[in-house]
């Protein structure tokens, strides 16, 4: 038996802020790439000319607050930087 929602149940459903959350998906993917690319055990390790280009990309290209941006994004992204 499939379960029943009444329309006042769906009504009271506030999902905004979970779109929000799934607004940083966007953010979270490049720091992830980044993350992974910094920590693999290479031989040789990553340098700074690794380093320091990639991360100037996170924080100016990524992580760079937009007038557009969802609240929820615009605090996480200034937290991030």
């Amino acid at each position: 038996m499939k379960p029943r929602f009444k329309l006042a149940d769906a009504k009271s459903m506030d999902l905004e802020e979970q779109w929000d959350l799934i607004k940083l998906l966007s953010v979270l993917q490049p720091i992830q790439t980044a993350t992974v690319l910094l920590s693999a055990e290479t031989s040789p390790p990553a340098t700074a000319s690794v380093c320091i280009p990639m991360i100037w990309g996170l924080l100016n290209n990524h992580l760079a607050v937009q007038e557009r941006d969802l609240d929820t994004v615009q605090l996480f992204k200034a937290d991030m930087s």
